[in-house]
């Protein structure tokens, strides 16, 4: 990716997180981008991985806060939705991708594996990929 498409990408994903009316505030972002970071570098995902999975992230918090108006939250959501949103990259860029219960193990066992099957579903469904 060329230096000038990362820096609209990174300014865009910026603008939502900054945005007062949106689905996440800048420090939540901040947190969860965080995590995401460390989970890829303990289980050595690469840098693309990483990337890929902050886009389908902010493009499905974009969607849920614009797009439908959905104000309601919680911090179990806003788990899911990162997990889900790593295991779709993983499974596009990874030779060998961390299965889906090594994720659920991450985040404290906050949510089901059943859960965060439908919260993949539930982003495929909002991002229309199927």
């Amino acid at each position: 990716m060329r230096e000038k498409d990362k820096l609209a990408v990174n300014r865009e994903a910026y603008d939502l997180a900054k945005n007062s009316e949106g689905f996440l505030s800048l420090r939540e972002r901040v947190a969860i981008v965080g995590w995401m970071q460390q989970y890829c570098a303990r289980a050595e995902l690469s840098k693309l991985t990483f990337s890929l999975s902050l886009v389908i992230f902010d493009n499905v918090i974009n969607s849920m806060s614009v797009a439908n108006n959905d104000k309601t939250r919680s911090q179990q959501k806003i788990e899911a939705l990162a997990v889900c949103s790593l295991f779709i990259a993983c499974k596009v860029e990874e030779v060998k991708p961390p299965s889906l219960s090594s994720l659920v193990l991450c985040v404290s066992n906050t949510n089901t594996l059943e859960q965060l099957v439908e919260c993949e579903s539930q982003i495929f469904k909002v991002r229309s990929y199927f």
